[in-house]
């Protein structure tokens, strides 16, 4: 992606599961219906690789639709994410060999959040306010694919926290 705002979220978890079970986890249809505890629904429009699309049903009702710009098997895959029509934020999945058949699964955000505004005038509302509920919202979908890769059972409803943007 071209010209990614600079301020960033960033979270990463080892996850007990080789990698190559972790993508097919993740690259499945619905996927997050198993692992997002802020997922109401993960509905599929088109499936898999470069050009899927997906909509995101949020506990609260919010709905978010993905597109996917690049989809490499068993490395993760790269997406715009954003409510139809509107302003995107640009989000990647990565997954690396770990050691001791654990497998270290990041994602990282660019958020659309204050991008029009000058990096020193937005950087403040951006680390005080916007960064922490996004690492907390990552921190909670990591846990989430952690504890159903570790014990094969769904994720319930705001299993680790209520998140105010979503649940």
């Amino acid at each position: 992606m071209r010209n990614r705002w600079p301020l960033v979220c960033r979270s990463s978890s080892f996850v007990k599961m080789s990698r190559s079970e972790i993508w097919n986890l993740i690259s499945s249809p619905g996927n997050l219906e198993s692992f997002h505890p802020f997922c109401e629904t993960n509905k599929v429009a088109v499936w898999p690789g470069v050009g899927a699309k997906d909509e995101i049903k949020y506990l609260n009702g919010k709905v978010l639709h993905r597109r996917f710009l690049v989809w490499e098997d068993l490395a993760g895959y790269s997406l715009m994410i954003g409510e139809n029509g509107g302003p995107e934020s640009y989000v990647e999945w990565r997954l690396d060999d770990s050691s001791n058949g654990f497998t270290k699964v990041s994602i990282s955000v660019h958020p659309y959040y204050l991008r029009n505004w000058p990096l020193f005038v937005s950087s403040a509302p951006y680390i005080t306010y916007v960064r922490p509920k996004l690492n907390r919202y990552l921190r909670s979908v990591l846990a989430g694919l952690a504890y159903f890769c570790d014990t094969g059972n769904l994720v319930s409803k705001n299993q680790f926290g209520k998140h105010s943007w979503f649940s």
